[in-house]
């Protein structure tokens, strides 16, 4: 989910379509540019492009998603991204499998699949959906409830006034 864009890995997305021809590469979110056409994804037959959505319309895909992927590249850019979907993924207890595109990323490597190469990542899915399971989905849910925008807020405010004033 997400904008499909120059961040998402275009090359690693291919070789999950060809890897995984029994599983649909799903993608909900607004397509930026033409590398997901280069790279041949619009013509496979498990790869869907849904368009666009509301935030609200998340849930009613993420219910029916085995595992969930954040497939950015690794530059200098994403090195500085902090991928809010993640918290979402994690919210909806899903398997998430990432590429190590941040250190932010890696912080959620106890939640999540976080590997280093495209094969990991190919070996990762069904790895994943074999071990997903109630405990894993609800120690997922548990530290996104610890990520909402209401803890950060909370967190900044004790930061704020630990500091001396002047």
């Amino acid at each position: 989910t997400g904008s499909i864009e120059y961040r998402s890995d275009f090359e690693l997305l291919k070789k999950v379509a060809e890897h995984h021809k029994d599983k649909i590469l799903f993608f909900v979110g607004p397509v930026q540019g033409n590398e997901h056409k280069e790279a041949g994804l619009d013509k496979m037959p498990n790869v869907v492009f849904a368009g666009p959505r509301k935030i609200t319309e998340l849930p009613n895909y993420l219910q029916y998603f085995d595992c969930v992927l954040i497939p950015f590249r690794k530059n200098t850019l994403t090195r500085s991204i902090y991928p809010l979907k993640i918290n979402e993924y994690l919210a909806a207890g899903k398997p998430v499998i990432a590429t190590h595109f941040s250190e932010d990323i890696y912080t959620f490597r106890n939640v999540a699949y976080v590997v280093d190469s495209h094969e990991e990542f190919l070996a990762t899915i069904d790895k994943a959906i074999a071990e997903d399971n109630e405990a894993l989905q609800k120690m997922r849910m548990s530290i996104a409830d610890t990520n909402t925008w209401q803890t950060r807020v909370a967190r900044l405010w004790e930061i704020i006034e630990q500091e001396p004033r002047r």
